[in-house]
């Protein structure tokens, strides 16, 4: 695989499900060639690109929202580089369907659930919120 990761920027086109997924996940690829990458019509190459350490909050943030699988969003909040805070400004700042993902993953921080419960002024992301907050704390 490595001789891949050598040329990617000029044959990322032609590679084939599995070179995308290895080089999307383990490549220090320049932004362009990962927000490429996050477009893949591919569930796995995206989730690739999400698990990605060097890819960008940017992004990071369209992978959280995206609208055909939620791997992919799970994949996007749980890459180390995404900090709680960073969660919290996508709450605040982004579309409802980011919030919706946010607010229903297992994969967010409590802290984070609790906040969208106290503070998000979007009814659907709150529920969500509660719901995986009682799931967490053995209401349920």
């Amino acid at each position: 695989m490595k001789r891949y990761i050598k040329s990617a920027v000029k044959t990322l086109q032609d590679l084939n499900r599995d070179q995308k997924i290895y080089i999307a996940r383990h490549s220090p690829l320049s932004g362009r060639d990962l927000k490429s990458l996050a477009s893949d019509n591919n569930e796995y190459v995206r989730m690739g690109v999400a698990r990605n350490p060097l890819v960008s909050l940017d992004v990071l943030e369209q992978l959280v929202g995206d609208a055909y699988s939620i791997n992919v969003s799970d994949a996007a909040i749980s890459n180390k580089s995404v900090t709680p805070e960073v969660l919290i400004s996508w709450v605040d700042n982004s579309k409802p369907i980011v919030r919706w993902r946010i607010a229903g993953s297992k994969k967010t921080p409590i802290e984070v659930l609790r906040y969208i419960v106290d503070n998000c002024q979007d009814e659907r992301a709150k529920h969500y919120a509660e719901e995986e907050l009682q799931f967490r704390e053995g209401v349920k």
